[in-house]
């Protein structure tokens, strides 16, 4: 037993006899998680379950067959998997001739201290309390919030709440600090960790936010997915849990266009299209299909691009005030709709109206590149943690870049804050309660 460490028997104060050196752990579940989370089973998974439902021709809008685009498609994944290698290559020539250096961090690898919880949980409750002042003065400026809206019928849309440039870097650290807690929730199953996320995803409906309720549900399946090898019976849950959220994706749909007959209108259903299923299936259907629709128009209206640029790709790295300065407006080449309703063109129409295919190509490496470097050190909490965003922004690929977009990305900067190590000298002594003897505590990193 070390230090800090969580065992049964002890309630509170110090065990003088359990300790004899080493650092305050309790042991994690190693992080082979669970295949589910493998970076080529979501990525290579999702597109080709969207090439599969787009096949099936359900929707009047989906103008183009299938068919003659399964070339993207192998261009698609044979370009992530080559990424993917590359860089598992890069780590393992990496770690071959590494010199081995005798580190004293205070805490082992894959181990989660009693201190550690106390720490990386009042640094996000810290962040929390920051996140939930600055949200009332957004609430303030915007004269409300867009639920109320929505039922009062003012005018006013989710797009007018809050204040440019600054409201996405609070719903990152809204996200982050829910990842956090989920993190936290797994490996010491204290409910208190659980309601941080519950709380988010009410603000988010609140907010009318979608992408972010969908964001945080993923972030979180994919983090238990890393750390947890899921059985039969929680996949069934998973599976479940799919269903009501492709119930609740069609009932905020209803909420943002209309209700039923406009999503009829939209999505019109051909004579494919199953009579006995509910509305928000075609909504999610249609969701899931026009994205790459919109790909594949504007790969047929612009089968060459002549030059190179990474402006389209890049231009949601800044902020909307700093953006409107680089790229000034009708600057960033458009891409063409088949509906300007439907406005989605999936994660690679940036790289192919930069580049044209050789940029999906560069850009899908980059993606495979970016996977494996998460994936192979997942054992290290800051990457095992920033890993959920990074299969998230695989898995949502299909709808829009998420892994360029600063609001999303910018998780990973509250991540490493959060995480960052923690010295056991420093935070030993007031969570123990002055009962640390001075021989222990003479041991730990940071003591002379």
């Amino acid at each position: 037993m070390l230090i800090g460490q969580r065992h049964e028997g002890v309630k509170s104060g110090f065990d003088h006899s359990v300790v004899s050196g080493g650092y305050p752990s309790t042991p994690m579940t190693r992080t082979t998680g669970s295949r589910l989370a493998h970076p080529l089973l979501i990525y290579g998974g999702t597109w080709t379950t969207v090439f599969f439902l787009y096949s099936l021709g359900l929707s009047g809008q989906l103008i183009y067959e299938a068919d003659e685009f399964y070339y993207l498609y192998f261009c698609i994944l044979g370009a992530f998997l080559v990424g993917f290698c590359y860089m598992g290559a890069v780590i393992a020539a990496v770690k071959g001739y590494r010199p081995q250096k005798e580190t004293r961090a205070p805490f082992q690898p894959n181990q989660l201290s009693m201190i550690e919880e106390s720490v990386f949980w009042r640094r996000t409750a810290t962040l929390l309390k920051v996140w939930a002042a600055l949200t009332l003065i957004e609430i303030v400026v915007s004269g409300g919030i867009p639920i109320i809206w929505l039922f009062t019928g003012n005018g006013k849309t989710y797009a007018d709440f809050g204040i440019h440039s600054f409201h996405g870097l609070l719903m990152s650290l809204l996200m982050a600090c829910s990842i956090i807690s989920s993190y936290l929730f797994l490996e010491t199953k204290k409910p208190k960790f659980i309601v941080v996320p519950l709380c988010a995803i009410a603000w988010f409906v609140v907010s009318i936010t979608r992408a972010y309720i969908v964001g945080i549900i993923f972030q979180t399946l994919f983090l238990f997915l890393t750390v947890r090898r899921a059985k039969v019976s929680q996949i069934s849950k998973i599976a479940l849990g799919m269903l009501f959220l492709i119930l609740a994706f069609g009932f905020i749909g209803d909420l943002r266009s209309g209700g039923d007959e406009l999503i009829r209108a939209l999505g019109r259903p051909t004579e494919r299209y199953p009579d006995w299923l509910p509305t928000g299936f075609l909504w999610v259907y249609v969701y899931l299909a026009t994205p790459l629709n919109n790909l594949f128009n504007e790969i047929s209206l612009n089968p060459s691009i002549d030059g190179f640029s990474i402006a389209v790709t890049t231009s949601q790295l800044f902020p909307t005030l700093l953006r409107d300065i680089i790229f000034p407006a009708n600057s960033l080449q458009q891409s063409a709709l088949v509906d300007s309703s439907l406005n989605i063109s999936t994660g690679l129409i940036g790289p192919y109206v930069d580049m044209g295919l050789a940029g999906i190509i560069l850009f899908t490496c980059f993606l495979g590149a970016v996977a494996n470097l998460f994936w192979s050190l997942r054992r290290e909490r800051f990457f095992c943690v920033g890993y959920s965003f990074v299969a998230q922004a695989l898995f949502i690929s299909i709808f829009y870049e998420s892994l360029l977009y600063l609001p999303n990305l910018f998780q990973l900067v509250w991540f490493w804050y959060i995480l960052r190590p923690v010295s056991a000298a420093k935070h030993i002594q007031p969570i123990l309660g002055g009962n640390a003897p001075s021989a222990i505590l003479s041991k730990l990193p940071g003591v002379p």
